[in-house]
């Protein structure tokens, strides 16, 4: 039986590593079975997989939250069409009890629909109170850009749609880069985003059998402990939280109706309107974010 070679997915297609090195895959309960042959992934295409990131995030940015949040429903409907399937690649490829890979299917399947909510709510931050009555913070999610996912072998399907479904959701692009022990997993989430029809670019996935240097520290998630459970809020997200408070003013004449700021006063709506010096505050997940 051929062993099947997967190439890397970049910019919406399977583009063979210049490198003509190649690693195997091999099933961990039957260490002669070769489930597969991936490219050993250079510093060159992890150039690519960047620079066609860069580029598609403008467009994929703009394409507005519940519109990106239907990709990842299509995604999660993919999966569910293929449950039992991809249960049997983790099974083989992770060395899990089929139980097992069948429950890590299903969590990412949950995650991904757990992403769509999130994007139909269509809340981009939220408003909070303060001490001080007249105060109000509001806070603003915005995309850091271009992230990177990199995620180990334990839970090979789930992992990657916790540090991922939310960010491509609130509008980063993501590289994914998979265990080296599981790589065709990480081929199945690709081929699922490929099938779901996503923007080329926003996603893509580099294989490599040695550690890979993060291009960015500050963008880079690694995956959380599995034990705490649930995605994280929104990796690769970031607050912008700004505080609203009332200009100075002179005390009144005192024929004047004395306007002391209390909640729906005229200060205190003044103030709301008011547009204040924002500060960036770095959200990697509950798990830290």
């Amino acid at each position: 039986m051929a062993v099947q070679k997967l190439d890397n997915f970049i910019q919406g297609a399977w583009r063979t590593a210049p490198s003509s090195e190649w690693f195997e895959s091999r099933n961990p309960a039957h260490p002669d079975e070769v489930i597969g042959l991936f490219p050993q992934s250079g510093a060159e295409d992890i150039e690519a997989a960047v620079h066609a990131a860069t580029q598609a995030f403008p467009a994929w940015r703009a394409l507005g939250l519940v519109k990106r949040a239907e990709y990842l429903l299509r995604v999660a409907q993919l999966m569910e069409e293929d449950r039992e399937a991809l249960a049997q690649i983790v099974a083989r490829e992770a060395g899990k009890q089929i139980n097992e890979a069948r429950a890590d299917v299903v969590e990412a399947i949950h995650t991904a629909q757990y992403a769509f909510a999130y994007g139909h709510l269509g809340q981009y931050g939220r408003v909070l109170a303060d001490e001080v009555p007249t105060k109000r913070c509001y806070e603003v999610l915005e995309p850091r850009g271009v992230v990177v996912a990199i995620t180990p072998w334990n839970f090979p399907v789930a992992l990657p749609f916790w540090l991922t479904g939310l960010s491509l959701v609130v509008g980063n692009c993501v590289i994914l880069k998979p265990s080296e022990l599981t790589p065709l997993c990480g081929a199945k989430i690709a081929g699922y985003f490929e099938r779901a029809g996503a923007p080329p670019g926003n996603r893509r996935r580099c294989r490599s059998r040695e550690p890979t240097r993060p291009v960015r520290r500050s963008s880079r998630h690694t995956a959380p402990d599995a034990r705490r459970g649930g995605p994280p809020p929104c990796a690769g997200s970031c607050r912008r939280a700004r505080s609203f408070e009332p200009r100075a003013r002179p005390p009144p004449p005192a024929r004047a109706t004395r306007d002391r700021g209390w909640p729906g006063s005229p200060s205190d709506r003044r103030c709301r309107r008011r547009k204040g010096a924002g500060t960036l505050l770095p959200w990697h997940g509950i798990h830290a974010s």
